[in-house]
């Protein structure tokens, strides 16, 4: 099932990527992230008129509403990372004039536990938000879903939507839709 290896996968790497971060760089990172994911829709004009120059967008209405916030995802996701970054160097090298080595090592190991933990919970919040994806995008496209199959990324869309049903993750991700009623009542008169 995709679902499950998409989110087996993201708490793979984001628990390994903590570990080596560190926790004081993964709980900037994280904040950046929860702040990201509830101001990236109003972040994401600001930020794409940045961006909007060297990346054209097509004529397709979609498009129009989901580069923009993605823009403005990527955008306050990378500042809040390279701010961590910032933070944990400026962290290290204070602690490195002050401490003997011992202390520096129980740092370390500490950091990197913290780190670990962070990163797990860093895994949770992106797998919410992908099953909130999924089961938005999805409840769109399934029912308009080709008799003989659809292709590339709609195809795997599809499948992960109607797998997200026998799964106990279902429940979370329709927690998380914020999906007007205005749009499931055209796709219902649509079908």
């Amino acid at each position: 099932m995709w679902i499950y290896l998409l989110i087996g996968l993201l708490f793979l790497i984001l628990a390994v990527e903590g570990y080596f971060k560190g926790g004081v760089n993964g709980v900037i990172t994280l904040l950046g992230v929860i702040i990201a994911i509830n101001f990236s829709g109003a972040f994401g004009g600001f930020a794409y008129g940045w961006l909007a120059d060297k990346w054209p967008i097509g004529d397709f209405p979609f498009w129009h509403r989901v580069v923009p916030t993605v823009a403005g995802f990527i955008t306050i996701a990378l500042l809040f990372a390279i701010a961590g970054l910032v933070v944990s160097i400026i962290i290290r090298k204070r602690l490195a004039d002050r401490w003997d080595e011992f202390q520096i090592d129980s740092y370390k190991g500490m950091n990197r536990k913290f780190g670990f933990c962070t990163g797990l919970i860093t895994a949770t919040v992106y797998s919410v938000m992908m099953l909130a994806i999924i089961y938005r995008l999805g409840n769109f496209t399934v029912p308009f879903q080709q008799e003989d199959g659809d292709e590339g990324m709609l195809a795997m869309l599809n499948e992960s939507r109607v797998q997200l049903e026998d799964t106990p993750f279902l429940k979370i991700a329709a927690a998380y839709d914020t999906t007007p009623d205005l749009h499931y009542e055209i796709r219902d008169a649509l079908l």
